[in-house]
């Protein structure tokens, strides 16, 4: 951060410089006719004599005080577009989970729907018996879930 306000400012220096010096510029035509301008006069040349005006004056306080105040808006947006940048990655997390978890709400409910007997394999691998009822009360409530968060 420093060296860029460094840098800045030694570019605004001799801008401002080259400027200050800048009042008298020559005009003249060379062997093929095109025509030049320079602050310095040829000597085998006719030459035209431009007074030009000079450029404002800049508090060097004040110049410094915008390019801080510039300097502060780059890193306030930087950090308002990382923030920005976070918040959809998140959101498009949250988007992928909530899709897995419907995902298997679904094939649970189809298991339900799948099996009329009642067999259903546990998180152990082993298969229970559900009486109809149960069956019947764990689509119903499967259902609720998808209606709840998947739709």
């Amino acid at each position: 951060m420093r060296y860029l306000k460094c840098c800045c400012s030694i570019i605004a220096v001799l801008c401002l410089y080259n400027t200050a010096n800048a009042t008298i510029a020559y005009k003249w035509l060379d062997d093929i006719g095109q025509v030049n301008f320079s602050q310095q006069a040829p000597d085998d040349r006719e030459v035209d004599i431009i007074r030009t005006r000079p450029g404002p004056v800049v508090d060097p306080a004040q110049f410094q005080e915008s390019l801080d105040q510039l300097i502060e808006q780059q890193a306030v947006d930087a950090e308002v577009k990382k923030q920005t940048q976070l918040e959809r990655q998140q959101e498009a997390e949250k988007i992928r989970t909530t899709l897995k978890n419907c995902d298997a709400i679904k094939s649970n409910l189809k298991k339900y729907q799948d099996n009329p007997i009642g067999l259903i394999k546990g998180l152990d691998g082993e298969y229970d018996r559900i009486d109809e009822i149960e069956r019947q009360k764990k689509m119903q409530h499967l259902s609720q879930e998808i209606q709840t968060h998947c739709e």
